[in-house]
């Protein structure tokens, strides 16, 4: 009863029934009591009381272990990961939902496996393992497809033959007495109309889940997958919206190219899991130091667009002084060589009626970009406004 009220949201029930249950408990021994605790932890996980779940599943994975089976203790494991991740505390989660991988695939039970790759998920999604999140996701759908589809499959079949079964008893009835007809009937309607809301409720749950499936991969398709940045869909839309959008603060639109200088030697020399790091970091230190209005998103290979409102050209370069110290700044661990990263940017204004478009913007910053990695790297190249004759007066840095 209590489990049935935790899958159905009614939490305060779920935790009433369980908190009953304990004092009956105590001549079983401490290990039934921590069962019915691990369940009570998953209702904290649900309130949204991480630290009080926490403490509850490391007394279950101390005691369950020895006493209790495989599943008992894969799903304490795995509550104690969601704990760890909605705390913030992600290698903890990434190390408790590893312990939990054994016995989960040992024990081989669908319900698990799906409480597996949830957890799995949360703790990739909070850890910004965006691809792993999108990975486990997709499993737990086709997953939890596959288990609604077979056990509504199940139910009908079973429904079906006692379907048959109790039409070939209101035919034998049928022959003994005319009063039976009616009570023949009373069954097939009745069975009729159980098939039918099996099918319905079972079609209905489906396209929930697949709905709430659909708006996450939505989001994820918005994102780049190695370092959680907006990816350039998202980042052409957002310069869409931004172009049409009227601004009353005398700010100025410029959209900037940041390319990372040298970083075919970061892969040739450190390594591409180092290459992906520093993208990965690159991402984190700029977003750091940009307003939460600003946007900045990965263009592709080693190349990211940031898009900003300023007064001018000044206060753009001094923008990219502020990146380029962050930047230089940054700890990567995996940059064996202690290379010291720098980027160079190439940037221009959208200035409305007197530019040519997006498309014309974006060329001429990187054709800034461009000039600014001819001249030596590690600047910033500002063209005034994107002409239709394209004039080559530019605001540099050196």
């Amino acid at each position: 009863m209590a489990k049935t009220y935790l899958r159905q949201g009614r939490l305060d029930k779920a935790r009433k029934v369980w908190e009953e249950i304990v004092p009956g408990l105590e001549n079983l021994g401490p290990s039934d009591q921590i069962e019915v605790d691990k369940w009570i932890g998953f209702v904290d996980l649900a309130q949204n009381r991480p630290a009080a779940a926490k403490s509850r599943f490391l007394r279950a994975t101390d005691t369950l272990a020895e006493t209790k089976g495989k599943y008992h203790v894969a799903s304490s494991w795995i509550g104690l990961a969601r704990a760890h991740a909605q705390l913030g505390e992600i290698e903890a989660a990434r190390t408790a939902i590893e312990r939990a991988k054994s016995p989960v695939s040992e024990v081989g039970i669908r319900t698990l496996d799906a409480e597996f790759l949830a957890g799995l998920m949360e703790v990739a999604e909070r850890g910004s393992d965006y691809k792993l999140a999108y990975q486990s996701a997709r499993k737990r759908f086709d997953l939890e497809r596959a288990e609604l589809t077979d056990g509504a499959r199940h139910r009908v079949e079973d429904m079906s033959v006692r379907f048959d079964l109790k039409l070939k008893d209101a035919d034998n009835q049928l022959l003994t007495a005319r009063e039976a007809d009616a009570r023949i009937q009373r069954i097939v309607l009745s069975l009729g109309l159980m098939l039918s809301a099996l099918i319905v409720a079972g079609a209905s749950f489906l396209l929930a889940k697949q709905a709430r499936q659909r708006r996450l991969f939505e989001t994820l398709a918005l994102k780049d997958e190695l370092t959680g940045a907006p990816n350039r869909r998202s980042v052409q839309e957002h310069l869409r919206r931004a172009y049409a959008e009227r601004n009353d603060l005398g700010l100025s639109l410029f959209v900037g190219i940041l390319d990372i200088d040298h970083f075919k030697q970061v892969n040739d020399v450190d390594g591409h899991d180092a290459g992906d790091a520093v993208l990965k970091a690159f991402y984190q230190a700029c977003r750091a130091e940009l307003r939460p209005e600003d946007v900045i998103g990965r263009w592709g290979g080693e190349e990211f667009v940031v898009v900003t409102r300023l007064h001018d050209e000044v206060t753009l370069q001094a923008l990219y002084a502020r990146l380029s110290n962050r930047v230089k700044q940054m700890h990567v661990a995996e940059l064996k060589s202690g290379r010291v990263i720098t980027f160079s940017m190439g940037a221009c204004r959208m200035c409305g009626a007197e530019t040519t478009g997006i498309d014309a913007v974006l060329a001429r910053a990187d054709a800034e970009l461009y000039a600014a990695k001819e001249a030596g790297r590690a600047r910033c190249h500002v063209a005034r406004q994107a002409y239709a004759t394209d004039p080559r007066a530019s605001w540099n840095s050196n």
